[in-house]
């Protein structure tokens, strides 16, 4: 993100592990945004994607929730929290 340009624009493709070929999809998957600013660390709400495309939002306008990335939990990694606010300086 650049200063007056709220624009996230990600390019991404993934295919199964060891399986290829359209017979072979992976079932599901999303993305999410992170960013730490000044308040701490934010992570956005779920993107669906699918295996090749784009996907462009703007930063500003999106639910964020509190999100520690070093607290581990059985089966995760991360904890998300309450709503937040990011306040989007120094990120």
């Amino acid at each position: 993100m650049l200063d007056g340009n709220d624009t996230v624009r990600i390019l991404f493709g993934y295919m199964n592990p060891g399986k290829t070929g359209p017979n072979q999809p992976v079932a599901a998957a999303s993305l999410r945004l992170v960013i730490k600013d000044d308040r701490g660390y934010h992570i956005s709400k779920d993107f669906p994607i699918g295996s090749a495309s784009e996907l462009r939002f703007q930063a500003t306008q999106q639910d964020y929730y509190q999100y520690d990335p070093v607290v581990y939990a059985v089966n995760e990694v991360s904890t998300v929290g309450e709503i937040s606010a990011p306040s989007f300086e120094n990120i």
